[in-house]
């Protein structure tokens, strides 16, 4: 290990003395409550295994995305983010724990005036500009929603300990936005790319950000057991929470603050959407639009939607179902029991047609095959009833039902149809989704879970499939390149010369085999291939006719080396004993031949020797394709081929058939396209150029994989954005 390498592993534990006085200062705080010191020493504890929990699953996160993905490039990319963490995680800590030290620090000199957010750290706000602001202003907003009654509690406390107000719970140094100005800070020292950042901030989000109830519950408990505001209750009620029905009442678990949370996020959403839902109101069941008539609630909504998944055919799919007017009937039906009109409320009539522009959306799409678009379509109502209850549907990306969607369309990209295996497989989840007829997300989250866990062995065994037909595929190709080098490196030297057919033979067929072993094994810029071609342009001088006392002196001071890397060189290739003999043997006679043709005496020509006109061919070696000119292929098609990712599905248009395939392999330096099924079973191959040809000309299409839920929802708040919709 060399001295640079040692200064990079020590890189993290390096403290500068300033920093250490600074931060002894920061320990010491004078003029600092005693109580409030405990509260920081304690919740520096909290923070410290916290951090370090969060780059043990960095680590594990960085790590599976090394072995998840197979492009050369991104794995070093990962490989250095691992090292680059490891290197500087205890040096991440402690820059996070001295911003922190100093926040405490900056309340005793703060101590008599009013404190702002920036009279906390008394180093310069860093700069977010390697994460999404607007996802990191989302943590935090999350964060106290959570914990916001809590993290009350705690700001007055401290400023009852401080005689001081504070501006605001972000004014507090444990405060969620000031431990993510620390952190942010902090990694800054990291220099990481941003999709590593993004890891860190997902994790600090998790792994602090997420555990602070336990914090703020200890530090409040310590503070109110010394008799700071003792008569707190132990929970205050966060703004749009409801409050306990007694004091004492324990505080909500950091689970169900967070679905409070995205509900309201949902809600905020939908809220937006309804002037433009607002056009379509009263279409759906136009019957019941008489005044006087009372709303049903969400909840009978969903009751009703479950009893129409039920007892109607859209379970078994049938293509006459039409939910308005089965919600009509319905709702007539029970109006006439009741005595009393019931109609549908505003809210829950935009949602029915929110999610019904939704689905009309992804029966336009593409990518997936008509009868997978039909199969998913019958999860219509079960979503419909999710939406209904449950708005962050529209919001959360990892919300059960439509994570479910999402996966089973990301699988059913590949499939051919109802005679592919995938289909009955895809089909029996959705069946039992219908099945189970609830009025929440309970029945998407357990067949997601039963999902996601069946296919995890599949999954494998098919990764396990295309990795051995990938190395298959790589090893072909690396091979056809190696043999053509072989070919063009001996057709400059062979071609055009007059030369003996033994000695023509033995370079082409054996001695090619030499230098592909030197091609593979270690490159065409090593030393054993430019070894390996100078042994032939030797030969090819050894032979030929020495007239000069000088040239037959080099010609056998020299032929003990090249009888060496000769016999070396055919040896290594298992040259059969009785070929090698005689070609020695005709070698020497070539020699004394060469040496022979001296002073001006001419001999007449050697029938056996031949001249080399025709192009030199390995044998088995296959033809380079002669692909015409890329002048008719625009720039476009080129561009479209550097969204080809490994694992991403095309489809390709011939005379009578279409195919699906998905791009199993593309060697570095190459420019050759495989692709195979979801099996892992090769079915086509282009060269780039091809390829890019065959995509301009609309024979070939790139498929749009995963989250087909999303782009159906994007698809549809844009019409009715753009009005297209009434």
């Amino acid at each position: 290990m060399n001295s640079k390498e040692l200064d990079m592993r020590h890189e993290g534990n390096v403290i500068p003395l300033a920093s250490a006085l600074d931060r002894r200062t920061a320990l010491l705080a004078p003029g600092l409550p005693v109580l409030l010191l405990r509260v920081r020493d304690r919740a520096a504890v909290h923070l410290s295994k916290d951090v370090q929990t969060l780059f043990d699953a960095a680590e594990e996160v960085l790590l599976e995305q090394v072995d998840r993905t197979r492009d050369t490039s991104e794995q070093r990319r990962s490989q250095q983010a691992v090292r680059n963490v490891r290197l500087k995680r205890k040096h991440v800590e402690f820059e996070l724990l001295d911003a922190f030290h100093q926040a405490f620090a900056g309340l005793a000199q703060s101590t008599g005036k009013a404190l702002f957010d920036s009279d906390l750290v008394r180093a310069p706000q860093p700069r977010l500009t390697r994460t999404d602001n607007a996802q990191t202003l989302a943590m935090i907003a999350r964060a106290h929603t959570r914990e916001g009654a809590v993290l009350e509690q705690l700001n007055a406390r401290f400023e009852a300990l401080l005689e001081t107000p504070l501006r605001s719970t972000r004014g507090n140094p444990v405060s969620p936005a000031c431990l993510c100005r620390y952190f942010a800070q902090a990694c800054g020292e990291l220099r990481a790319d941003e999709a590593t950042t993004a890891v860190l901030f997902d994790l600090f989000d998790q792994h602090v950000l997420g555990r602070l109830g336990a914090l703020y519950s200890e530090a409040n408990q310590l503070l109110a057991s010394a008799g700071v505001l003792p008569m707190l209750t132990p929970m205050a009620a966060a703004p749009g929470a409801r409050r306990p029905s007694r004091a004492g009442a324990p505080m909500l678990a950091a689970g169900q603050g967070q679905a409070i949370a995205l509900q309201a996020a949902g809600q905020a959403f939908f809220a937006s959407m309804q002037s433009s839902l607002a056009p379509l109101r009263g279409q759906l069941t136009p019957r019941l639009r008489a005044t006087g008539a009372i709303a049903v609630t969400a909840q009978d909504l969903a009751r009703m939607l479950s009893h129409l998944q039920r007892h109607t055919g859209v379970a078994a799919g049938a293509g006459a179902f039409d939910l308005g007017e089965e919600l009509q009937h319905l709702l007539l039906k029970i109006s006439a029991r009741s005595g009393t009109r019931r109609c549908l409320g505003q809210a829950e009539e935009d949602t029915i047609n929110l999610l019904g522009r939704v689905f009309a959306a992804f029966e336009q799409e593409s990518s997936l095959h008509p009868r997978m678009r039909a199969l998913l379509a019958r999860l219509h109502l079960p979503l419909l009833k999710v939406a209904v209850l449950d708005k962050s549907l529209l919001t959360r990306a990892s919300h059960p039902a439509r994570r479910l969607f999402n996966e089973l369309a990301s699988t059913a990209i590949g499939c051919r149809g109802e005679a592919d295996s995938l289909y009955l497989r895809l089909e029996n989840v959705v069946q039992r989704v219908l099945d189970d007829v609830v009025e929440d997300s309970s029945a998407f989250k357990s067949q997601l879970d039963t999902f996601l866990t069946a296919s995890l062995e599949e999954r494998r065994r098919n990764d396990l499939l295309e990795q051995r037909a990938r190395d298959a595929e790589e090893g072909h190709l690396r091979m056809q390149r190696a043999r053509h080098d072989v070919e063009a490196a001996l057709d400059r030297r062979l071609r055009g010369k007059r030369l003996p057919l033994s000695v023509l033979r033995l370079v082409r067929d054996a001695w090619s085999q030499v230098l592909l072993m030197a091609w593979l094994k270690h490159g065409i810029q090593s030393a054993a291939w430019k070894g390996a071609l100078l042994t032939v342009e030797q030969l090819l001088a050894s032979i030929a006719p020495h007239t000069r006392a000088e040239a037959r002196v080099r010609l056998l001071a020299g032929l003990p080396a090249l009888l060496k890397a000769l016999r070396e060189g055919l040896g290594s290739i298992a040259l059969d004993s009785s070929t090698s003999r005689e070609f020695f043997c005709e070698l020497q006679r070539l020699h004394v031949q060469a040496c022979t043709q001296a002073g001006g005496k001419t001999t007449a020509p050697d029938p056996s020797w031949i001249k080399v006109t025709e192009p030199i061919r390995l044998p088995g070696a296959e033809p380079l394709p002669a692909l015409k000119e890329a002048d008719d292929v625009p720039p476009c098609a080129f561009k479209m081929l550097e969204r080809l990712r490994i694992g991403t599905w095309v489809e390709v248009r011939e005379a009578d058939s279409v195919l699906r395939c998905r791009l199993l392999a593309r060697v570095e330096g190459s420019d050759r396209y495989v692709f195979a099924n979801h099996e892992g079973v090769k079915l086509r191959e282009w060269h780039r150029v091809a390829l890019a040809r065959a995509v301009h000309h609309g024979e070939v299409r790139l498929l749009n994989g995963g989250r087909a839920f999303d782009r159906a929802l994007r698809k549809a708040l844009d019409q009715l954005g753009s009005g297209q919709v009434r």
